[in-house]
Parts: C-alpha cells; sequence; structure tokens
C-alpha cells in the first residue's frame, strides 16, 4: 500500500495500531496561536504534506471545554456549547462572531440556510438563535417526554426526537411545525437516526427491536430482532440499503431490503456504542469505543484495521468528505490521520500529527474539506488546512 508523506513535523508509522515512543505523558502547555490564515484550498492526499496550522479560536474571559459543537452548511462559522455560553466564530477570519447565555441547552444544530441556531435542552426545549446576533427568536417544546436521543436533517431542517414512551417526533425548524408522532416501539428510544436523503429514519429500543420507517407515513417499512444488548448508536450508509447497530458488546450491519445480508461485525472485543460512522463514499465503516480503540471495515464486513491505541477517557473520529482519509484522536495521547484510500486487511497507512497539546478531544473535518477542527479540552480550537504560502 502506498504510504502517505505528512512532512509538517509529523511522525509516520507505517503499521495500523502502532504506538508512538514519544507521545507525551502530561499535557504540555497550550499551543501558542499563530497569525490567523484562512485555508486556500481542500485537504487532499496530494497536498496533505502541506498542512498546518493556521490560527486558534479562543474564548472570552474564562474558557472551558466546548461540550458540543456545530458548523454552518458552507464551512464559514462554527457554533459552541461551554460552561455557560452559546459561542459562535468567523471560520474565515477567526473572530468572534456572538456570545450568548446557554441556559441549560446540550446539543446545537445550524440551520441549513446558516440563518438560525437550535440549542436543545435536556427537556427537547428548542432555543431558535438568530446566527448572527444570537438573540433568541422563540422557544418550542419538541417533545414532552424526551429521552435524550435526537438526530437533524441538516438539508432540510428537521429535527427528529425520541421520547421514554416510545414514540418519535419529528419538526420542521424553519416552519416551527409539527409534522408527525408515531409510536415506534413499547420502551423508550435508545437510539435513532435520519437516512441522509432524510427520508426515512431508523429506531432502536429496550424491547429488542431496530425499526425502519417512512417518518412521513408513519409506516415500518422494515424491523430486525436483536440480541439481549442495548442499541446505542446508528448509523445509515449514504444509499441507505445498509444500516449500522452498535452496542456496548458489539456491531452489525442491517441490510433491510436483503436479509442475507444482515449480519454481525467481527470486533475483537468492546462494542461500538460509542463511534460508529460510515465514510461519506459508504465503502467503510469505523466503530468502537473508547476503552478498547476502533475497528475499521469493508461494506462487505471484511476487517480492514484495528485501531487498537486510539483510546481514552475521549475519543473522536472523522472522515474527509472524500472519504479517502480519516482523523482520529484520543485524548491525554495524540492525533492520527490514516490513509483509506487503498486500505487492505490489516494495512492502514498513518501519520502522527505534532499538535503542540495532549488535550485534544475532539476533531472534525469541514464539509469543504478545507479545515481540520481540533478541540482542546482547556477551551481553544486549533485550525489546521493548506495555508497561502504553498499556493
Amino acid at each position: 500500500m502506498r504510504c502517505f508523506l505528512v512532512c509538517f513535523a509529523l511522525l509516520l508509522l507505517a503499521a495500523c495500531g502502532t504506538e508512538s515512543n514519544n507521545l507525551p505523558q502530561r499535557n504540555p502547555p497550550t499551543a501558542e496561536a499563530p497569525q490567523w490564515q484562512e485555508a486556500i484550498e481542500p485537504i487532499t492526499l496530494d497536498n496533505v504534506e502541506n498542512v498546518s496550522l493556521l490560527g486558534r479560536l479562543d474564548q472570552p474571559e474564562v474558557s472551558s471545554t466546548l461540550f458540543d459543537h456545530a458548523i454552518s452548511p458552507d464551512a464559514t462559522r462554527l457554533a459552541a456549547l461551554n460552561n455557560e455560553e452559546i459561542l459562535a466564530w468567523n471560520l474565515l477570519t477567526g473572530e468572534l462572531v456572538f456570545r450568548t447565555a446557554r441556559g441549560n441547552a446540550t446539543r446545537i444544530f445550524y440551520s441549513s440556510d446558516k440563518t438560525e441556531l437550535y440549542a436543545v435542552d435536556p427537556n427537547a426545549v428548542i432555543l431558535v438563535l438568530d446566527a448572527e446576533t444570537g438573540s433568541t427568536i422563540t422557544t418550542i417544546t419538541g417533545h414532552t417526554s424526551y429521552a435524550g436521543v435526537i438526530d437533524y436533517d441538516h438539508e432540510n431542517d428537521r429535527m427528529t426526537l425520541g421520547g421514554r414512551d416510545g414514540t418519535v417526533k419529528v419538526w420542521d425548524m424553519f416552519e416551527r411545525q409539527s409534522l408527525v408522532t408515531f409510536t415506534a416501539h413499547n420502551a423508550p428510544i435508545s437510539a435513532l437516526a435520519f437516512s441522509d436523503d432524510g427520508t426515512q429514519v431508523a429506531t432502536s429500543s429496550g424491547d429488542g427491536m431496530a425499526r425502519l420507517w417512512d417518518w412521513q407515513n408513519s409506516e415500518q417499512v422494515a424491523e430486525i430482532q436483536l440480541p439481549v444488548d442495548l442499541v446505542e448508536r446508528i448509523a445509515f450508509a449514504p444509499d441507505a440499503e445498509q444500516i449500522a447497530l452498535g452496542t456496548q458488546r458489539g456491531a452489525r450491519v442491517w441490510a433491510p431490503a436483503d436479509p442475507l445480508l444482515t449480519r454481525p461485525l467481527v470486533m475483537e472485543r468492546g462494542g461500538a456504542n460509542q463511534i460508529l460512522m460510515y465514510a461519506p463514499t459508504g465503502d467503510i465503516l469505523i466503530g468502537g469505543t473508547r476503552n478498547t480503540g476502533l475497528t475499521v471495515w469493508d461494506r462487505s464486513g471484511t476487517t480492514l484495521g484495528t485501531l487498537s491505541d486510539v483510546q481514552g477517557s475521549q475519543i473522536s473520529v472523522d472522515f474527509s468528505p472524500d472519504g479517502t482519509m480519516l482523523i482520529t484522536s484520543a485524548l491525554g495521547r495524540t492525533v492520527t490521520l490514516w490513509d483509506l484510500s487503498q486500505a487492505s486487511e490489516q494495512t492502514i497507512n498513518r501519520a502522527d500529527l505534532a499538535i503542540g497539546s495532549a488535550g485534544i478531544y475532539a476533531v472534525q473535518w469541514t464539509e469543504d474539506s478545507r479545515l481540520l477542527l481540533l478541540f482542546d479540552a482547556t477551551g481553544p480550537v486549533y485550525t489546521w488546512g493548506i495555508p497561502p504560502e504553498t499556493s
């Protein structure tokens, strides 16, 4: 397999799961903020050797961990929640756009046109905010029996919420209208997800079933009886022909149209109740937990690699928008780029980024592939991309 070389002070490791002997034993000083630069082009395998630190987003006054965040669809804004506030930054300039009281919000989402933000609290009270000023437009009670299970269809501005009573509600957030409420299970909803095209919702519950719904007509499309384990993570393949189900002890792919293609996925140990995600191309699936590391499969369920060293108190993963690369982080350890373009059984080449902080607990690729966002537990967000001087 071709090894992708990342030369900006990275340690290149050729074997999947190999650990660096140079990882810090404790958090070093927070990396200094460079003068802000705008990324000039998308990050690809052809230019990844030029990726570098472009800037740092800081919180005003007291800084704390950003425990949820959202990126605008055009990848120009970042909104996030800290202990006290909702904050938004301009990703082109690094400037703070607004700050406002968080209330009890625990989740946040951008509208498809970037004009609104939806902040959701543990009681499913949805605060609708002006995305430019942070001012409150209105509030909505999303579900009166909310189980803390939610998904958002970014293309169509629809939000689905699962209830302790087994019901599912779908909202049109632009119209401020509840579109449908249906009973999906006879027990609390444990996980749910929209299909990529927004036409279907998959749900699971403690009743031992996972179900696929044509939510607009409140009609069940398919169901599967599950083992004893509770499904806590659901992921649709982009074409919706496969659905991945993750539990504390394992994972399986479900093919609603062809039961013969439904099967458990081989994992060395642990489950996939914390990480479960398809690549944007749909040909690769990754799953795992913070204690046991990550497993990578191809669409047929063949294991491509076990990323056993990506584990810790907090782990995070994201695919590049073209599906050729993966970025992972583990709190207290390292941030790593993985080359998926020619991944074969048990072989995935990697490069560890020299971040300057062991506090990275979350990572995300922007949809335009121009930025890698690295979230530090102490509060800052580091932006990485292709700087102007490489043009």
